[in-house]
């Protein structure tokens, strides 16, 4: 069957019950049962798609899963290596810019009229003097370009304001089943339905 004749096919069935469904209201127990078997039809419809869609891509997620199996190890050595590189060169990129920025501003704080002090002229004269690193570095076989990328480290993450801190549901939850009951939580229940078909 072409991929065609299956989606027509899918879509033709599943439209009535999705359009029934929607308009399904539940206010008695006779609409609960109606509600019942929509779920279970929508449910036992969804079933046949997604093994049809199994059909089509298990085969190739075996191939996949083959291909990714062969390469691996390749992808793993060559991106370690990458990752040693870079840091190595980030490294010595970052002291070489913090040498040149402490040079820099010893020579900004002499500016100013005096004995032993710098002129605005010479202390021009030491700056374009320093050995600033390169931004951009070339080989034959490419180049790279550094840019400042800003960081952080927490140190003391109870000074830090509480809009900063992220609420982790799934810890939150397991609080809850251990019985410890937190500040600024609201507990609730909800019954959720789960259908069988």
């Amino acid at each position: 069957m072409t991929k065609e004749i299956v989606v027509k096919t899918f879509t033709k069935e599943i439209s009535a019950p999705i359009a029934e469904a929607q308009a399904l209201e539940i206010t008695s127990p006779a609409q609960m049962t109606e509600g019942v078997q929509y779920l279970s039809q929508l449910n036992k419809f969804l079933d046949r798609v997604v093994e049809y869609k199994k059909s089509k891509t298990d085969p190739i997620n075996k191939a996949l899963k083959i291909i990714r199996a062969e390469t691996k190890p390749i992808e793993e050595a060559l991106e370690g290596s990458i990752s040693v590189v870079r840091q190595k060169m980030s490294s010595y990129q970052t002291e070489q810019k913090r040498i040149t920025d402490e040079a820099a501003e010893r020579i900004a704080a002499r500016v100013r009229a005096g004995t032993g002090n710098l002129t605005p002229e010479t202390a021009i004269k030491k700056l374009e003097a320093l050995d600033t690193p390169e931004k951009v570095v070339s080989a034959d076989s490419g180049s790279v370009q550094f840019r400042t990328k800003h960081r952080v480290e927490i140190l003391d993450i109870k000074a830090l304001p509480a809009e900063y801190l992220i609420a982790d549901e799934a810890k939150i939850l397991q609080a809850q089943k251990e019985g410890i009951d937190l500040a600024g939580v609201r507990y609730y229940t909800t019954q959720e339905p789960y259908n069988t078909r």
